[in-house]
C-alpha cells in the first residue's frame, strides 16, 4: 500500500487471502551470492506475444496504415531504419517501437544492428525529455509523434534484445516515456511490456520502469488470459524485492483473481519461474498468488512437460514456507511422479534447487519421493555441477526416511564423478548435508565426496570452510565425516586471510558432535589461531556458537588455547546476552574441568553475563547452563554462577511443568555445592506437591465436588492442570484433606492454603498469577482489590 501511495495510485481491491498463521520459521541467514548454482540454465523463453498486431496506436490512414503493415515484417523494419539514418529523417516512437519489436524478435540488438544504428535508436530515446511531453491527443509528443501504448509496450519488449550499458539508457528513458502514454494499455500489450524486462538487471532504472508499468497493469480494463499472466510474472525474475515489486505484485495479485482463464502447462511454468528473485517479499499478495496459482496448477487437465514443472519448482527458491507454498507442492507432486517424460540431471538438480528453503512437510515429502524416483531412473550421466546443486537444495528438508532415500539416491552419482571441487562446490556441498545425522546414506556420501573435495586445487577461503565444518553439524560424528577433517585442518592453516566473526562461529558451532578425536583437535587448534588473530567483536552469538561447538571436547591445549583466545571477548562485550545465548556458551564448557583454569576464568566472565540477563531462563535453558558445570567442581566460580541461577530455578520450579523440572533437576548430578543443594531441594519440593493424584478430567470449568473430596472443596482444571477452590480457604494445587476443614473451623488456615510470598498471595487480596506490586497493598488498605487480584 506504501509503495503504490507516494506513486500516487489508487490501490486495486486485493483477492481475499487464504486463512494464514503467524508465520512459523525464522529466516535463516542467507548465503552469499557467491554460493549460488553457477550457469543454471535458463528454460525456454515464453512464445512471443501476438502484440504487433494488437491495439493502441500507430500510424493511422491510407499510405500510413499500409507502411504499418509493411513494416511489421522485421527485415523490412530494418531495412526501413536504414533507409531513415541515410536520409537523416527522425525516428517517431512508432518507428521506435517497431524496431525494438523486430531486433527482439531476430536476437541481440549488437547482432543485428551496426552500431551507429545502436546509436541511432539509443539517440532518439534519450534525445526527448520531459520538457517535449505536450498535450496534443492526449499522449506525449516526443521527436516525430506521439507515444502510443503500441510504441511503450513495444520497446519495453525489445529490451530483452539490448544489455550493458545500451540497456541501462534505454532502462533510464524508458518511465517517462511510458508516462506519457494516457490510454490504457490492452491485455496483450501488459503482457509485452512486463515479458520485456526479463534480462534486465535489478537497479534503480528498472525499478523506475516497474512503477511506471504497475499504473498502466491497474489501469488495464481488460480480463488478462493465461499466456499475459505467465508472461507478467516471467518478466519479473530479475526483480528482487523493493517497494516497486511489491506494488506491481499487488496490481497483478488483483488481476490474477480476477481472471476466470485456465492456464496452459507453459503459461504456468513460466509464472512461478518469475517468481524465484521476489518471493523473498512475503507479502500477502504473494502468498494469495501462490494459492491462486497452485488451485491452478491442480486444475490443469494436461500432464505438465518436465520442463515447465522445473521451472515451477525452480522459481520458488527464495519462497518461504507456508500453507500457500505447501498446497502448491502437493498440486505439483502428481505433476513430477506422472510426467511421461525422462528427467535428465539438469532437471533434477534445478527442481531440488528450488526446495531450498522448505523445512520438513508431508507436501515437501511428497515431492521428494517423487524425484527420487526420478534420481533412480535417470539414464542420462551426472556432471558434477548438477549433483553438487541437487544436494544443496536438501538443506532444510528434514532427517526423514524419505530425504534419507534421495540422498541415497544421489550417492551413486558422485562416486562415479571424478573431478576436482572448487570452494563454491564444497560450500554448496556440505550445505545440503546440514540436517542429517549419521547415517549410511550420510556416510556414503561423504565417502563420495572425499576424493572430490582433497582434489581441489585452490585455497579454500574462510567463508567455504566455515560453511563446509558448519554442515557436519549433526553428522560430524562419522568415520566419513571425521576422514575429511585433516583436510580443512590443513586449509584452515593455509588460508592467509583472517576469518570474520560469523564464519569463526559458524566453523565451530559444526564441530559440536564430531567428538574428542585427534582429527577434531586438529581443526580446533588451526581455528584458535584464527580466533586470536580476529580483531572483530563479539557478539553473545558469536560466542554461544563458538563454545558450544566445543561441548564434546574434554582439556587439551586446543580447547585451552580456544578458552583464551575467547575470553578477552566476553569481557569486552557489552551488549547483553540473551538466556540461549548464556546458556549455549555455558553447556560448551561439558567436557572442560576444573584442572582447567582457562575453562573457570571464561566461567566467572559468564557469570556476569548471566547475572545481567533481562529475561528468565526456561527449563531446557537450565539444563543447559547446569550440565555444563558438572565437571567444573564446586569452586568460587561454580557456587557464584549457581547463586546467579538461583532465582530463574524458582521461577522454573513455580511455573514449569513436572516433565520438565525432572529434566532440569537431572542436570545436577554431579554438580555439588551448597548453592546446588538448595536449588535441587526447591525443585523436589515442587515435584511433590505435584504429585498428588489427579482428579478424574473434568466437563466444564466447574463441577460438582467428587465424594472423595472433603466438603466445600471444588476441582477445577487451569491450562490442563487441576486446582482445587473453598470459599473460605481460596485456591489451591494439593489435593485438600479433611485436615483443611478441622483448621477452617478452628479459625486457621492449612500449611496448603496458607498465603505465601513464593505464591504472590495476600490474605487480604486472595490469590493471584501475577507477582504482587506496591500497588497491591495500596489497595488493600483503601478496601479494593486491584484489577489483577480481584
Amino acid at each position: 500500500k506504501a509503495a503504490l501511495a507516494w506513486e500516487g495510485l489508487e490501490l486495486p481491491p486485493p483477492p481475499p487471502p487464504p486463512p494464514l498463521p503467524e508465520h512459523l520459521r525464522e529466516a535463516s541467514p542467507a548465503l552469499p551470492s557467491s554460493l549460488l548454482p553457477r550457469r543454471l540454465p535458463v528454460p525456454a523463453s515464453a512464445p512471443p506475444p501476438s502484440g504487433g498486431e494488437a491495439g493502441g496506436g500507430g500510424p493511422v490512414g491510407g499510405e500510413q496504415a499500409e507502411r504499418s503493415t509493411v513494416r511489421r515484417s522485421p527485415k523490412r523494419v530494418l531495412e526501413r531504419l536504414a533507409e531513415m539514418q541515410g536520409a537523416g529523417e527522425p525516428v517517431s516512437p512508432s518507428d521506435l517501437g517497431y524496431v525494438m519489436m523486430s531486433v527482439s524478435k531476430l536476437r541481440l540488438a549488437s547482432q543485428v544492428l551496426s552500431e551507429s544504428q545502436q546509436e541511432l535508436v539509443l539517440s532518439a530515446f534519450t534525445a526527448s525529455t520531459d520538457s517535449d511531453v505536450g498535450a496534443a491527443g492526449g499522449g506525449g509528443t516526443g521527436r516525430g509523434g506521439a507515444w502510443t501504448s503500441l510504441a511503450a509496450s513495444s520497446s519495453c519488449y525489445g529490451l530483452r534484445a539490448w544489455s550493458g550499458s545500451a540497456q541501462g539508457r534505454l532502462l533510464e528513458a524508458l518511465p517517462s516515456k511510458i508516462n506519457a502514454v494516457q490510454e490504457p494499455f490492452t491485455r496483450v500489450q501488459v503482457g509485452m511490456a512486463v515479458f520485456g524486462l526479463h534480462r534486465c538487471k535489478d537497479n534503480s532504472s528498472l525499478r523506475a520502469v516497474l512503477a511506471a508499468l504497475t499504473r498502466k497493469v491497474i489501469a488495464c480494463e481488460e480480463e488478462l488470459q493465461g499466456q499475459e499472466i505467465g508472461n507478467c510474472f516471467y518478466g519479473l525474475q530479475q526483480c528482487s524485492d523493493s517497494p516497486e515489486v511489491r506494488a506491481m505484485l499487488a496490481a497483478l495479485s488483483s488481476k490474477l483473481h480476477a481472471s476466470s482463464c485456465s492456464m496452459s502447462p507453459q503459461e504456468l511454468g513460466n509464472a512461478l519461474y518469475g517468481l524465484q528473485k521476489c518471493g523473498a517479499a512475503n507479502t500477502d499478495f504473494l502468498r494469495a498468488i501462490i494459492a491462486d496459482l497452485a488451485k491452478r496448477v491442480a486444475a490443469c487437465e494436461a500432464r505438465l512437460p518436465a520442463q515447465n514443472i522445473v521451472n515451477g519448482l525452480y522459481g520458488l527458491q527464495t519462497c518461504r514456507d507456508g500453507p500457500e507454498v505447501r498446497s502448491l507442492l502437493s498440486s505439483m507432486a502428481p505433476h513430477v511422479r506422472e510426467c511421461p517424460e525422462f528427467f535428465v540431471p539438469q532437471h533434477i538438480s534445478m527442481a531440488l534447487y528450488g526446495l531450498q528453503q522448505f523445512g520438513e512437510s508431508p507436501a515437501l515429502q511428497e515431492v521428494l519421493s517423487a524425484l527420487t524416483e526420478r534420481v533412480l531412473n535417470c539414464q542420462k550421466d551426472w556432471k558434477l555441477h548438477n549433483a553438487i546443486v541437487a544436494l544443496y537444495g536438501l538443506q532444510r528438508c528434514g532427517d526423514t526416511g524419505v530425504s534419507r532415500a534421495l540422498l541415497g539416491a544421489l550417492a551413486p552419482q558422485f562416486a562415479r564423478i571424478a573431478e576436482p571441487m572448487d570452494n563454491q562446490g564444497i560450500s554448496m556441498a556440505f550445505s545440503g548435508l546440514q540436517s542429517f545425522r549419521e547415517g549410511p546414506e550420510v556416510s556414503a556420501v561423504l565417502a563420495a565426496l572425499r576424493p572430490n573435495v582433497e582434489g581441489c586445487t585452490e585455497e579454500l577461503s574462510g567463508q567455504t570452510i566455515s560453511i563446509a565444518l558448519h554442515g557436519l553439524q549433526r553428522c560430524g560424528g562419522s568415520p566419513e565425516a571425521r576422514s575429511l577433517l585433516p583436510f580443512f585442518a590443513n586449509a584452515t592453516a593455509a588460508c592467509k586471510k583472517p576469518f570474520s566473526v560469523r564464519q569463526l562461529a559458524g566453523a565451530f558451532y559444526g564441530l559440536r558432535v564430531c567428538g574428542d578425536v585427534f582429527e577434531t583437535r586438529a581443526v580446533v587448534g588451526a581455528l584458535a589461531a584464527k580466533l586470536e588473530e580476529c580483531l572483530e567483536p563479539l557478539n553473545g552469538q558469536a560466542v554461544a556458537n563458538i563454545l558450544y561447538g566445543l561441548q564434546n571436547l574434554t582439556d587439551s591445549p586446543e580447547v585451552k588455547a580456544v578458552l583464551s583466545a575467547i575470553l578477552p571477548h566476553i569481557s569486552a562485550c557489552k551488549q547483553p546476552f540473551k538466556t540461549y545465548e548464556a546458556a549455549m556458551a555455558l553447556q560448551g564448557l561439558h567436557g572442560c574441568t576444573e584442572a582447567s583454569s582457562e575453562a573457570l576464568a571464561v566461567l566467572a566472565a559468564l557469570t556476569v553475563k548471566v547475572a545481567a540477563c533481562q529475561e528468565t531462563f526456561a527449563p531446557n535453558q537450565l539444563y543447559m547452563a547446569f550440565s555444563g558445570l558438572r565437571h567444573l567442581g564446586a569452586g568460587n566460580e561454580v557456587r557464584s554462577l549457581i547463586s546467579s541461577l538461583r532465582p530463574h530455578v524458582q521461577l522454573a520450579a513455580a511455573e514449569a511443568a513436572p516433565a520438565r523440572l525432572r529434566h532440569v533437576l537431572k542436570a545436577f548430578e554431579g554438580v555439588g555445592s551448597p548453592e546446588a543443594e538448595a536449588c535441587v531441594e526447591v525443585l523436589r519440593r515442587r515435584l511433590s506437591a505435584m504429585a498428588a493424584p489427579e482428579a478424574p478430567a473434568l466437563g466444564g470449568a466447574e463441577a460438582a465436588a467428587p465424594a472423595s473430596l472433603p466438603a466445600g472443596w471444588s476441582v477445577h482444571r487451569h491450562e490442563g492442570r487441576i486446582y482445587y477452590f473453598h470459599e473460605v480457604l481460596g485456591s489451591q494445587w494439593t489435593r485438600p484433606q479433611d485436615v483443611a476443614l478441622q483448621a477452617a473451623s478452628s479459625g486457621s488456615a492449612p500449611s496448603a492454603a496458607r498465603p505465601s510470598a513464593e505464591r504472590g498471595g495476600k490474605e487480604v487480596l486472595g490469590s493471584q498469577w501475577t507477582r504482587p506490586q506496591d500497588v497491591a497493598l495500596q489497595a488493600a488498605s483503601s478496601g479494593s482489590a486491584p484489577s489483577a487480584a480481584r
